[in-house]
Formats: C-alpha cells, structure tokens, sequence
C-alpha cells in the first residue's frame, strides 16, 4: 500500500529511566481473536489530494543511558486480553482507563508514552525530570517527565510508566484525534503485542501460547536499550538486510530512511520515480526548512517469508532509521514479542504482493505561522505539471477561505473534510505576489 497522505506523530529519544510494571488482573486460559470485541466503527478514509504530509516529533533527550527503564518487575500471572481499536485517518486510537475514566489514547510502537498537560494535571501526575528535547528538524524545547502511576488497557495493568508530558499549546494537530496522550513502547515492554489490521482488535499477553503463531514467520525483533523501541531486520532487492523501526504511528508499509535510500541506489536495488520540493514534516518546533526529496521505487522488500514487489518510498532527511508503519497489516496479521525478541508476520497471501498504489495531485498542504502555504511538490503530478511552486500561500480550497490558519480548520484537513475529491479548485498567492487559480485532477 502507497499512502500518499499521512499526518505522522513519531516520538522518538530516550525518556526517563524508570521501572515499568505491569499486573494482570486475573489468569486467562484462552484468548482468541475474536474475544471480548466490542462493535467500534472500522473508518478508514484516505486524503487523496494532499501529498505527504508528515506530522514528526523527534526528541533527543540528554538523558543518562542506563538502561533502568528496561527493568521491571515478574508478571503475577499469565495473562492474554483482546482489546479493539478505532483507525482514525491513518492512526490507532485505544481506550485507556486511568483513574476509573476510559480516555483516548494513540497506539505508537515508535514512541515513548505521552501524556497532554490537561490529563497530567487532572490526575496529579507526580514530576520527576525536565529536559530540553531537541525534535525532527532542529527544533529545541523543554519538556516535563512525569510518571502514571497506574492506568489499564483492557483487563491489564500497568504501574509507574514515564511518560513524556506535552503542553496544551505544543499539542497542536495531535488534539484532532480527540486523544490525551500516546501508549508507547516502554509501557509496552513486557508484552506481546498482536495486531490484527483487519478485524480492528490487538491482542495483548505474556504468553506465545495464546497467540496462534504457527503459520507465522518469525524475524528478529531487536529493543533500544533507552525505552524499547522495536527494531526489526528486512530485506531488499538483492537480499541485502537493513534495520526498520516499527512504528504503528506511521501508516505507510515501509519509509526509507536517506542512509539507507543512498545505499539501496548505489547497489542499483531502488530507482529514482519522481523529485520533491519544499516541506513535508511538521515537527514540534515547525522549524523544517525548504528541501529536495526524492521518491524511489525497489524491486522487492522482504520480511520473513513474505514479499512485496514494486513499491515506493519517499527518502525521509530528518529520520535517522528506516520505519516499517502500521500499513503493513492491510497485508497480513503482526506480532511484536518484545518479551522474546521476534517479530512475527504472517501474510494473508502466500504469494508475493505488489502494494496498490493510491492516486495523488502531487502536493502537500503546509500549516505555516498564521496561514496555510503550498508545501512539497512533486515535479512529475498534476501539481508540478500546473507550475505549481512550494510556499505558495493558500488563499483558498473550493469556496472556503483558507487566508488564514485555525485550530478548526486543521482538524477539518486531517479529518477529511476537503481532501475525498477526485478534483478540487485550489487559490493561491505564489513567490511573486500574482493570485493564481488551478483546478488539480488525481491521477
């Protein structure tokens, strides 16, 4: 699957060194795909029109790396819960119980736990740190750790989680999703995490013997010593293996990272599809300035005994690992074994699979300080053919005045509002002042 939009939220950097337990409440003797499913609504409504659009908030946390956050206490007993999720525009919200209230909360394997201010300061959260983060594209800011002292994910529950505490004002598109934090990876570290895409449910357990994994195949799963990030091995082209980060915050099948795209080309294992220009990702600080990317397209990807022929990914300058996303499960059923170190994943087909590729117009919609710009743009799409030029500022999108930037009218981009069109009429004020209008076909 190419998915041409994707708002990404990726929390990346050590957070602070914490003992993580988890209690079950009562021994499960069987779990099953189907147990316990409540009726959520599947929604799954792709943003044709805007290209790439990345949400990305890397940190770097001067932190010591002791590797504490890595050390738990013994499970009490086995344990195996079936848990449904919503997918909302690309993203995995759960419910979350803290204080004997169900909250939303985002499922991200690629990033620590996360908490709004609001929530922290409605539970009392207890402090332990601050330090100064530094995100995707430079940016720097200072960011509160605080620890949840107890909160449950279906029958489960976790004890003295940190978590990295996100200010109102900081939260910016993240609040759209009507979340109040992030479920990461070190709150995740002591279990097995199953994903069934298809059904809209996770399993979670401590104990193989739940999860149905014989016709799976099994890869290794290797854990950052900071705060368990999940790192898988894949092949590609030639059989030349590269470490991905599997991040469910990423909805694409696979995102290249620039090391590696510059490897893959000069073994002749990907070619070059189409140039970008201007900007993509939304970091923290909204910092990114104008750069060139380039969309390559491999032969094969390969992970355990699965294939996947002719797909493309965007090389991603800010990210310094190549990501495997959560769009991988339209493909088949995923298995983290953070306890055991293997990943698991078993295809819906035998056979090799060729992603499908989603049509596009060939720009992103940038959120800038105020008002709304034209962001990368493809030189080979509808947009690049029509001159369009990045840092255009947007003045409008069909009839609705787009002069100037809202909270509400990010919220109606991200959740779709003007982005299901086959064709939208676009106004803009380009470099040189001249107001230009352009009608945009997917193709």
């Amino acid at each position: 699957m190419k998915t041409n939009t994707r708002i990404k939220v990726c929390f990346i950097g050590e957070i602070y060194q914490h003992k993580v337990l988890i209690f079950a409440e009562q021994i499960i003797p069987h779990c099953t795909l189907n147990q316990g499913v409540a009726n959520y609504p599947a929604t799954s409504v792709t943003m044709k029109w805007i290209n790439s659009l990345i949400l990305l908030l890397v940190w770097a946390v001067g932190l010591p790396a002791q590797g504490l956050l890595n050390q738990g206490a013994e499970f009490q007993a086995p344990f195996c819960d079936t848990i449904p999720f919503e997918w909302v525009q690309g993203k995995m919200l759960i419910s979350v119980e803290i204080d004997q209230k169900p909250r939303l909360f985002m499922l991200d394997t690629g990033a620590p736990t996360m908490i709004f201010e609001s929530l922290k300061n409605e539970i009392g959260a207890k402090y332990l740190d601050n330090q100064e983060i530094r995100d995707a594209v430079g940016g720097t800011e200072a960011l509160d750790l605080v620890e949840l002292k107890s909160f449950k994910i279906g029958r489960i529950e976790f004890r003295d989680v940190p978590a990295m505490q996100v200010y109102d004002d900081l939260a910016g598109m993240l609040k759209c999703w009507g979340v109040v934090g992030m479920i990461g990876s070190n709150a995740l570290r002591n279990c097995i995490l199953k994903i069934d895409w298809k059904a809209r449910h996770l399993i979670l357990s401590n104990e193989l013997k739940y999860l149905n994994l014989s016709q799976a195949s099994a890869t290794p799963l290797h854990l950052d010593e900071e705060q368990s990030q999940p790192f898988l091995e894949l092949s590609l082209g030639n059989g030349e293996l590269i470490i991905a980060n599997f991040d469910t915050g990423d909805e694409s099948v696979f995102c290249i990272s620039k090391e590696d795209a510059a490897f893959t080309l000069s073994n002749k294992m990907a070619r070059v599809k189409n140039i970008g220009h201007g900007k993509q990702t939304m970091s923290l600080t909204e910092s990114q300035q104008d750069q060139w990317f380039e969309e390559l397209v491999f032969d094969s990807l390969s992970i355990g005994d699965s294939h996947f022929l002719k797909f493309s990914s965007v090389a991603d300058e800010e990210q310094s690992f190549s990501r495997v996303g959560i769009g991988l499960g339209e493909y088949g059923m995923i298995t983290l074994d953070y306890l055991n170190g293997q990943f698991y994943f078993q295809g819906y087909e035998k056979k090799a699979q060729t992603p499908i590729v989603d049509k596009e117009m060939g720009f992103a919609i940038y959120p800038a300080e105020g008002h709304y710009e034209i962001g990368v743009v493809w030189r080979n799409s509808p947009a690049g053919r029509l001159g369009m030029k990045s840092g255009g500022k947007i003045l409008k999108i069909e009839d609705q005045d787009f002069s100037k930037r809202t909270p509400d009218l990010d919220c109606q981009l991200i959740m779709g509002r003007f982005t299901e069109k086959a064709e939208i009429r676009l106004q803009y004020q380009d470099e040189n002042g001249v107001v230009r209008e352009v009608v945009l076909a997917e193709e």
